[in-house]
């Protein structure tokens, strides 16, 4: 099968297409050929040699976390699951390379996606995942709260937005000029410019009861927009002061009542059957931005690195 890796850690140039042995699905296991997969930021940072402390310094690596395709083989019979279905789904935290056209995975990996939706499309939702336990479980958002979400346009941002409309929430977007108009259409209450819109100014019309977090900047300064009690869900960090990110998070679980909570993705079948229901149900819906072949996921990659992203970059191996 074809599959992207790198042997070296830079910039996107680095990213080849290679051949590998296909894989087997063994017992317990379900082989899926891969129609797309998306670029997501911890992949950048990685293949850019930033998060060196976990992903090492064997080569070559691959690239790709989530994905969509169809059911090419099981190992072993499963009630839930028939070749020829269509999934989506993601490696376990840590794993890499769903940008090929086979991957194996555990059936509690995987859930079928909605009827009528394009599998393409799908692998723009997958990482939205991360948002559902960001506002649902980790910060109970509620009905009638106050949500700022920092990166709404971006490949789980503007998933934030859409549950925060659905789920009752008083929404603010912030994102670049140019998406101001996408966060507006997806149901957010308020669309400012993060150029143009420092902390200070969101306070005008009071503090926020959860902010959902996807940039990791300037963390302590949106952590003072919270009243009392309220919640911050970063899902990422400043890489450029990753030391410092990481020990300002674990210093607002000790002191004072606005806590930073912070976690990496996980998601299982479960997971995916509500992001399933949340389409089927009309309340989120794919943004993609742009789709490229395999052999060009390096122009994805940049592109994501370019900033300005509306909704997901593909790369679509089929």
């Amino acid at each position: 099968m074809r599959a992207a890796m790198f042997a070296e850690y830079g910039p996107p140039e680095v990213l080849y297409v290679s051949t590998l042995p296909r894989p087997v699905a063994g017992p317990g296991e379900v082989l899926v050929r891969v129609h797309a997969t998306s670029v997501n930021g911890g992949e950048v940072a990685g293949r850019a040699g930033k998060l060196k402390l976990v992903t090492g310094r064997k080569f070559p690596q691959r690239a790709g976390i989530d994905f969509s395709g169809e059911v090419a083989a099981l190992g072993s019979p499963h009630p839930g699951l028939k070749v020829g279905d269509r999934v989506w789904g993601a490696l376990p935290r840590g794993a890499f390379g769903s940008a090929a056209e086979f991957v194996v995975v555990r059936p509690r990996q995987v859930a079928l996606v909605p009827s009528g939706l394009d599998l393409v499309e799908a692998a723009a939702l997958p990482a939205g995942t991360t948002a559902i336990t960001a506002l649902r479980d980790k910060a109970r958002l509620k009905a009638g709260e106050r949500l700022l979400v920092r990166g709404a346009s971006g490949g789980i941002g503007y998933v934030a937005v859409q549950l925060g409309r659905a789920w009752g929430a008083h929404v603010t977007a912030l994102a670049g000029a140019k998406n101001l108009d996408l966060v507006r259409d997806l149901g957010a209450d308020e669309a400012l410019d993060y150029a143009t819109t420092g902390p200070a100014d969101l306070l005008r019309d009071g503090p926020f009861d959860v902010i959902f977090d996807s940039a990791g900047t300037d963390m302590s300064a949106y952590r003072r927009l919270l009243a009392p009690g309220g919640r911050m869900v970063s899902i990422t960090f400043d890489t450029r002061r990753m030391a410092a990110s990481i020990a300002y998070i674990l210093a607002s679980t000790v002191y004072g009542s606005r806590r930073v909570r912070f976690f990496s993705g996980n998601p299982t079948h479960r997971l995916f059957a509500d992001l399933a229901g949340l389409v089927e149900s009309g309340a989120l819906r794919p943004v993609v931005d742009t789709v490229r072949p395999l052999d060009d996921i390096a122009g994805a990659h940049r592109a994501l690195e370019a900033g300005g992203v509306r909704g997901k970059h593909l790369v679509q191996v089929v």
